[in-house]
């Protein structure tokens, strides 16, 4: 077997588990719901791939987690997330989820291993991978969303000190996910609420508490 050959293998194994699926199901909770969320997203950001075994390819160490390796859902921790992180009124209409990508850019630690694989050779290489892989530089996570006829947009780098094995499912590999899940979330949050969401709420509010006034008059039209 050449050099370059074992190389890939090693990548391609360590890469190999982020496609399982990760079963925490005390992450989500039924808080009711008052956000829709329309999934407009391209196929190819719910799918799972693992970029290039090749060092000098651009892709190389990087990883997609594809929806498959987060249950419960993206889609249902960001509905949870809205849920409690906005107060009625702040959304006039569904919002739209243009984007959710997942990323685990683990290229350096790979580059790092892949060196020493050529340092130390193949047999200890092999030897070695069956305790686990490097450690992950950090997870990237790319949301856009229409929110009240806006275009908001995250764009999150998570730092990951933790090591990726191939039994992606186990709690160490989930927990830094979600994690990164949840600040992004956050942050898409926040903007929603600096662009005009604050302002909807109180608003909505205020027209409740004139309605308020007049309860038999709205009894009458009924």
């Amino acid at each position: 077997m050449t050099m370059k050959k074992a190389i890939a293998r090693i990548v391609a194994a360590t890469l190999w588990g982020l496609a399982a699926t990760a079963a925490e199901a005390d992450y989500l909770q039924d808080h009711g719901s008052s956000v829709t969320i329309v999934d407009a997203r391209p196929s190819e950001d719910s799918a799972s791939n693992s970029g290039s075994v090749w060092m000098w390819n651009d892709n190389y160490g990087i990883q997609q987690v594809g929806d498959a390796a987060t249950e419960p859902s993206r889609l249902a921790l960001l509905q949870r997330d809205l849920n409690q992180g906005l107060e009625p009124g702040m959304l006039h209409s569904p919002l739209v989820l243009k984007r959710y990508c997942i990323r685990l850019d683990n290229q350096k630690a790979e580059v790092n291993q892949a060196l020493a694989v050529a340092a130390v050779g193949v047999f200890g290489a092999f030897a070695g991978q069956t305790t686990g892989s490097g450690t992950a530089s950090f997870f990237e996570i790319e949301i856009e969303a229409v929110v009240n006829d806006q275009l908001e947009t995250v764009h999150l780098r998570y730092p990951n000190g933790r090591k990726v094995y191939a039994n992606w499912g186990e709690r160490k590999n989930v927990e830094p996910l979600m994690a990164a899940m949840g600040q992004a979330h956050a942050e898409l949050i926040s903007k929603i609420k600096a662009n005009g969401g604050i302002e909807r709420a109180q608003a909505s509010q205020g027209f409740r508490r004139f309605s308020d006034m007049f309860p038999e008059k709205d009894a009458a039209q009924d």
